[in-house]
């Protein structure tokens, strides 16, 4: 499909388009030169920005696009970012090069025109940090984690080994210190990442790594709003995993895991990361589980993918008079309906 010109919301093309005059050229092609991630669907061409991965749609029959000019440049226009690399490097390929770098804007949420919010923090940023820090005394505290919740030894191991866990010591940058400091406060050092629906990491769920006794409130906190917003501002949906990810397996015949929590979610890291190149998803919660798996619907929709294979694992839990079968089972039949027409979807356990 090719593309004639872009233009910004409700401006005619003289008043500064981001033209691709020449024929043969794509403007997905171009866009993935510049790592910017496009799909195509349904006349419309999204980007995934990769300084805000947000999901931004360029939609031709309304003239709404995610890129405008500013003093010379062009960014991002999603509110929550305020980087323009990686648009003015798209600009550059088209033979447009800015004569001036777009000023930095302030970090505000995607949605809704609210002012920026001070105090927020680059979570991926801080993750990359942390994970860098990473040393083996770190592995052994994971590990002793698993055993304590009665996991095997070999079971501990192997979840000790994910890069989807680590312990929160040893921040370097200010992001990183930030979360160290919050961790440290609530005395939950072992974190697993929440990312939003492109994949990006957005926060991090806390939980008590076993050193002292165990602090008093709920097993699992994630990151304050005031420091990394709120799961509508991220695509809707708050998980551990890679929905992204999953669609690309999906496309590849590789299955898709979707479970319950994070524990559930690194012990199943572990037993299937060997299977057949699996891809792992995580509900953050049961109330949480039906709108990941519509995501991925969403996302297997644009992508005109079908998931041949989706293992979905219930947390076990006690009935009630509201869920007879427990909440993890209903929340598993929920998620079974939100794929219907996008995946073959069978219900296990793990064990």
């Amino acid at each position: 499909m090719a593309v004639a010109a872009l233009h910004r919301r409700g401006r005619a093309a003289a008043d500064g388009p981001l033209a691709l005059t020449a024929p043969a050229v794509r403007l997905d092609s171009i866009a993935e030169a510049a790592g910017l991630s496009p799909r195509v669907s349904g006349g419309r061409i999204r980007f995934f920005c990769p300084a805000c991965a947000a999901d931004a749609a360029v939609r031709r029959r309304e003239g709404r696009t995610v890129l405008g000019r500013v003093d010379g440049g062009w960014r991002c226009q999603r509110a929550s970012c305020g980087e323009g690399g990686a648009a003015r490097q798209l600009l550059a390929l088209t033979g447009q090069a800015p004569t001036e770098a777009p000023r930095p804007q302030p970090v505000a949420p995607d949605a809704g025109g609210r002012e920026a919010r001070p105090g927020r923090i680059s979570t991926a940023d801080a993750w990359a940090d942390l994970a860098a820090a990473q040393r083996p005394e770190h592995a052994a505290a994971i590990a002793r984690w698993c055993v304590a919740r009665g996991w095997s030894a070999s079971l501990a191991e192997r979840v000790a080994t994910q890069t989807d866990v680590i312990i929160i010591d040893g921040a370097r940058s200010l992001a990183a210190r930030q979360v160290e400091q919050v961790a440290g406060r609530w005395r939950r050092r072992l974190a697993i990442p929440i990312r939003g629906a492109w994949g990006r990491v957005r926060s991090a769920a806390c939980r008590w790594a076993g050193d002292g006794d165990p602090p008093s409130g709920p097993k699992t906190l994630s990151l304050p709003s005031r420091l990394v917003g709120r799961s509508d501002e991220w695509g809707g949906v708050m998980l551990y995993g890679s929905i992204p990810a999953a669609v690309r397996a999906a496309a590849d015949g590789r299955p898709v895991v979707l479970v319950e929590g994070a524990p559930d979610y690194l012990s199943a890291l572990a037993m299937f990361d060997l299977l057949d190149g699996a891809e792992v998803l995580g509900a953050y919660s049961a109330q949480t589980m039906s709108a990941v798996a519509r995501e991925l619907a969403r996302q297997l929709g644009d992508a005109g993918a079908i998931a041949r294979d989706v293992l979905i694992v219930p947390h076990a839990d006690r009935p009630t008079p509201r869920a007879p079968q427990g909440a993890g089972m209903a929340a598993a039949e929920a998620a079974c309906v939100e794929l219907r027409g996008r995946a073959g979807v069978r219900i296990a356990r793990l064990g």
